[in-house]
């Protein structure tokens, strides 16, 4: 893709927008800059969205935001989560998290989602990554109940989505055969009202620690 803007006074479009001109220019190679603007794919662009007026991450006028910052780069993150593009998903996600203090709530809460689904099929191969997950997951929990009100706010008569940090962490748990820990994540989901099979997590890992304190009895 010839003719991308190299230079900080030269860039437009989203990263321009969002006052990332220096960070896009000093983390990524020029090889890698043009991948990634050939790949991005905006998760939504309906109207209002700055990808629906045709603008590119580097070129073209913005002149409203479909979002913070921090929820641009999550965004963006979201399409380079292929396992040979997870490194640049990371170097984007560790900028969305230095901006996410001040975004709104439900641009937090999607942050922490990408981050999960980001890291989480590398748990086996970096040993690091199962506790980014594990934090990303406490984040997004810790954020529900603020979250809460604002989804039923904004979709007002729908249910509450699903919840991944509630989801992810409650199985991670389970597998580590922390079955209390597991049961009180999913009561916790179940009565904030978010979407999921909450009750049979529940009554599953109930049996599985009933099995655990028979075998732990004395005779």
């Amino acid at each position: 893709m010839p003719g991308l803007p190299n230079k900080r006074s030269e860039i437009e479009g989203q990263i321009g927008f969002n006052g990332l001109a220096e960070w896009w220019l000093s983390t990524f190679t020029p090889t890698e800059r043009i991948h990634i603007e050939e790949r991005y794919k905006p998760f939504v662009a309906g109207r209002g969205h700055p990808a629906a007026a045709g603008s590119r991450l580097t070129t073209g006028k913005v002149r409203s935001a479909g979002g913070s910052a921090a929820y641009f780069l999550q965004d963006l993150a979201f399409s380079f989560n292929r396992r040979d593009d997870r490194h640049i998903a990371r170097r984007i996600l560790s900028k969305a998290e230095e901006l996410a203090a001040n975004a709104p709530v439900l641009d937090r809460h999607f942050l922490y989602l990408t981050i999960i689904q980001t890291y989480y099929p590398d748990r086996d191969v970096d040993p690091g990554a199962l506790d980014k997950v594990i934090d990303a997951c406490q984040r997004q929990i810790d954020l529900a109940p603020e979250a809460a009100p604002v989804f039923r706010s904004r979709f007002k008569g729908a249910m509450l989505p699903e919840h991944r940090g509630f989801e992810q962490l409650a199985n991670i748990r389970e597998k580590l055969g922390e079955y209390k820990e597991a049961i009180r994540l999913n009561k916790a989901a179940l009565r904030q009202g978010w979407a999921g099979d909450w009750k049979m997590r529940i009554d599953r890992c109930e049996k599985k620690l009933a099995k655990v304190n028979q075998g732990s009895s004395p005779p």
